[in-house]
């Protein structure tokens, strides 16, 4: 597959257009639109939806290179009842940017009032609080002109692309297995995301049996980024059944973004070795195909599986046969992403009460816990 069609495949595979809860025909976005079913959303990335999500990045004059929304307030999830004004969720948005320090630069300048009181150090040094962790800055409870409520986070495109491609935290790169709406398209993140998704593809296929339902699928994929989240092992900060909720109402979205790797067409990356069969999908058992997608896994990521086996150095062929074959593999695998991704969520937390500020920090996590209370009801 030539690049030109690499850059195609996730292009068309990032650009699902959304059911967002929000579009008020003269101001934009408003919580009061009810959230379309799938059968109603316009996927075209020029749909009335995509262009009212895009339009909010015309509120940042800073330059922004990449841009995706994501998040409950863009995507339909079961097991929520409409919010309160109150609990009425933000639009979450990740924006790529080039030069973090000039980017924040001109945001301080045009939007002090989007930062905590980390503005009055200056650009370097919010950059810097950036750089920590998974490299992503998060400005919560931000109401832009257009009068809708959004959590933007801003992240280096050189710390995206490498995340997506070499999973290095996966803090991202696991957002992005998951349904996201592309605003504002970069080739180097498409290219990149091309191998995120067919990463998690892989790590999906070596964990499930050989014949398995799609939605077992999805939820495979959809779990991988909160492996190691201690968010997750908090009673009540987290809905216990959030993974479940995403493929219950996403099963379309999560289809148009995996069924294309898989069944026969010209992007189909794994077409050889495993078949899409309606709603099941099966894939090849031999040891040696089992094995090559092993050793096709990001390389740091790879050496986290084998050290669960307590092979240390170099995952030549044979040591490859022997893991891929092991019964043990599944308990790496999750090891392995339990290591990747515990610290850098860890330190992304930790450093949100720098960059929120105490008192968004606290009505950040009382508006989580009164989703992961309401989601045990």
């Amino acid at each position: 597959m030539n690049a030109m069609n690499l850059t195609y495949s996730v292009h068309r595979a990032a650009r699902l257009a959304v059911g967002v809860r929000t579009i008020a025909a003269s101001r934009g976005l408003s919580h009061s639109a009810p959230v379309p079913s799938a059968s109603d959303i316009d996927l075209a990335h020029g749909s009335p939806r995509a262009q009212a999500l895009s339009s909010l990045l015309s509120h940042f004059r800073a330059p922004i290179r990449f841009a995706f929304a994501y998040g409950s307030a863009v995507f339909p999830q079961a097991g929520y009842t409409a919010a309160t004004d109150a609990d009425a969720p933000m639009v979450d948005l990740v924006f790529g940017v080039t030069h973090a320090a000039h980017w924040h630069s001109i945001n301080l300048a045009q939007n002090p009032g989007h930062y905590s009181g980390l503005r009055h150090l200056g650009s370097s040094a919010v950059a810097a609080v950036q750089d920590a962790g998974a490299g992503v800055y998060y400005n919560p409870y931000v109401t832009l002109p257009c009068g809708t409520s959004v959590k933007y986070g801003v992240v280096s495109i050189d710390r995206l692309t490498s995340d997506l491609a070499r999973w290095d935290s996966l803090y991202l790169a696991g957002r992005m297995h998951k349904p996201i709406q592309v605003l504002r398209h970069d080739s180097r993140v498409s290219l990149a995301q091309w191998a995120n998704l067919a990463h998690a593809l892989r790590v999906a296929f070596l964990s499930l049996p050989p014949t398995f339902a799609t939605d077992d699928l999805y939820r495979a994929v959809a779990s991988m980024s909160y492996r190691g989240d201690f968010r997750t092992a908090i009673p009540g900060l987290e809905n216990p059944h959030k993974v479940t909720n995403l493929v219950a109402r996403q099963a379309y979205y999560f289809a148009h973004i995996y069924r294309p790797l898989i069944a026969p067409g010209p992007d189909a990356e794994f077409s050889e070795i495993a078949a899409w069969n309606g709603d099941t999908v099966e894939v090849s058992a031999e040891p040696k195909t089992r094995a090559a997608m092993l050793a096709a896994l990001p390389p740091k990521f790879l050496a986290r599986v084998a050290n669960a086996f307590g092979h240390v150095g170099e995952v030549d062929h044979a040591a490859a046969m022997t893991m891929a074959t092991s019964p043990k593999l599944r308990d790496a695998i999750d090891k392995a992403l339990v290591r990747t991704i515990a610290r850098p969520a860890l330190v992304q937390s930790a450093k949100g009460v720098l960059t929120a500020g105490p008192a968004k920090t606290v009505a950040y996590a009382a508006a989580k816990i009164r989703k992961g209370v309401a989601a045990k009801k």
